[in-house]
């Protein structure tokens, strides 16, 4: 399947011409292609805090490094992901109708209660009811680190000046640092400072 980042140019046509199937098929199950990449959205989603939760149940890992490290190294494994979550809010989600979109949020909701209440018991300073709000934080920092971590041709040569190798962002470094201080300062959200 081409690159998600080209999402916007890219038409149903080609979309069933890369799977193989009559452009009308596709319409049997999708109206536009952005539905296509959101069900693509749930099933990666589905597939990583999956196996996720498996690993994380079989180490028993609590320390924020080691819990950090370990969200890192799935993530990386996982470059479908990273690409639709980085299109998700810019693209996908600006281009439906609210009836779409509600379907789609109540879909992703319930995927993510399941995780979201093991990862309260698998994470260091995680209370019950705070794993909704940590895998929120997680996805901005995700997307965030995803993009700035994949420059376009033109930024990546003017990155590669030495002068300019703190701008440089090597995604799995940046966010196993980010989760781990997350969770060890965790604070729920209701505990903010406004």
């Amino acid at each position: 399947m081409p690159g998600c980042g080209g999402v916007v140019d890219l038409t149903m046509s080609r979309l069933a011409q890369e799977a193989g199937l009559a452009k009308g098929t596709l319409y049997l199950y999708f109206d536009t292609k952005e539905q296509i990449f959101l069900a693509l959205v749930l099933d990666e989603l589905h597939r990583w805090t999956a196996g996720l939760l498996a690993d994380l149940s079989a180490r028993q890992e609590r320390e924020p490094e080691r819990v950090a490290a370990h969200l890192a190294r799935t993530l990386v494994a996982r470059p479908r992901l990273l690409r639709l979550l980085g299109v998700l809010h810019p693209i996908l989600e600006r281009n439906l109708p609210p009836e779409v979109l509600l379907a789609f949020k109540l879909d992703l909701a319930a995927l993510l209660d399941g995780p979201a209440t093991a990862l309260e018991a698998h994470l260091p300073g995680l209370a019950p009811g705070d794993g909704p709000a940590f895998l929120r934080r997680l996805h901005a920092v995700i997307v965030g680190l995803s993009l700035s971590s994949r420059p376009s041709p033109a930024l990546a040569a003017v990155l590669d000046r030495p002068e300019l190798s703190v701008m440089r962002v090597d995604f799995a470094t940046e966010l196993q640092a980010v989760v781990a201080a997350l969770l060890r300062g965790w604070r729920p959200a209701r505990d903010a400072p406004p």
